[in-house]
């Protein structure tokens, strides 16, 4: 078997899902004792040692690196892997949202997982976007999605609630993004706007609500924002808000539970490799659900098939 052969590393987040993340890693611990496999384990502490453990595990060649955590925690690897090049990747979910998990239609049975995990052939080969804010040059990588408006306000309340984690302990985080975001609705500024879609194609909007940058299908726990989203197609499925009255987005928002939310006038869709937003003044953004400023410039940008996926 293959695993035989190599050393896999395995980084959890013990706290993921109310503090489940680290039953689960028992389960699986226990089978891969059970299998005699090879592998280490690292319980991640903050951002920053994930950031730094990633980052210094993935300039070696060959690593097999299987992450048990959620969104949020698939975002601080992918954002810390020194060269895609080295890595096999692997998931096992253990969010409460689990947007990337859903799109790819993975098992909720971790020993299933594993098994595919340590067969070793690499199935998926998945885009990887990179936000990039245009004061300072810095930027920042995701996984599943990454929006700049109301998407973001709902993730930055999100994560300043405890709403999440208490709902989460009965199974019930999405709803969460739900409640919190009918609370935004009607706080979110309404701002110009201006898109440029690569390089090229120019759509001004007197008021932007919304401007999702998508992946894959799902963001904020199962609103289907982008539901012909292909991960691999080097492009991003843009989900666009503008020049839209509040009852009318209060109608999109539930739609987009199941993707029918394009039919509501002023939400649109675009296919784009990269997107670059100027608002009149800063908003939040976020890359898979993580919310770390606001902004009122930022370039989207869209990488290939470089993510390799054990899957």
């Amino acid at each position: 078997m293959w695993y035989d052969i190599y050393m896999y590393h395995f980084l959890i987040n013990p706290a993921s899902r109310g503090g489940k993340g680290a039953d689960i890693w028992k389960k699986v611990e226990s089978e891969l004792v059970r299998r005699g496999v090879s592998y280490e384990k690292t319980l991640s502490r903050s951002s920053e040692h994930i950031r730094e453990y990633v980052g210094q595990l993935t300039t070696q060649p060959d690593i097999r690196l299987v992450v048990l955590g959620g969104d949020g925690t698939l975002n601080e690897v992918v954002d810390s892997i020194s060269d895609f090049r080295n890595v096999r990747f692997g998931l096992i979910p253990t969010g409460s949202g689990d947007d990337f998990a859903r799109d790819l239609g993975m098992s909720k049975e971790p020993l299933v997982l594993l098994d595919t995990i340590l067969r070793d052939e690499i199935v998926r080969r998945l885009d990887i976007g990179t936000l990039t804010y245009a004061d300072d040059q810095t930027s920042r990588r995701f996984a599943v999605s990454s929006d700049i408006g109301f998407g973001a306000a709902v993730c930055e309340g999100v994560n300043r609630s405890k709403l999440k984690k208490v709902l989460g302990l009965v199974g019930l985080a999405p709803l969460s993004y739900l409640l919190i975001a009918l609370g935004i609705i009607f706080g979110t500024p309404r701002l110009s706007c201006d898109l440029i879609l690569d390089d090229e194609k120019k759509i001004h909007l007197n008021s932007m609500m919304l401007t999702a940058t998508m992946i894959h299908r799902y963001e904020g726990g199962g609103f289907m924002f982008a539901p012909d989203a292909d991960a691999s197609d080097g492009r991003f499925d843009l989900c666009i808000a503008g020049n839209i009255t509040v009852p009318k987005f209060l109608r999109a928002l539930p739609k987009a539970r199941k993707g029918t939310h394009f039919g509501i006038e002023g939400v649109d869709h675009y296919l784009a490799k990269k997107l670059e937003v100027y608002v009149a003044e800063p908003m939040w953004v976020h890359t898979d659900g993580e919310v770390k400023r606001k902004s009122d410039h930022v370039t989207f940008t869209c990488e290939q098939g470089v993510l390799n996926m054990l899957d």
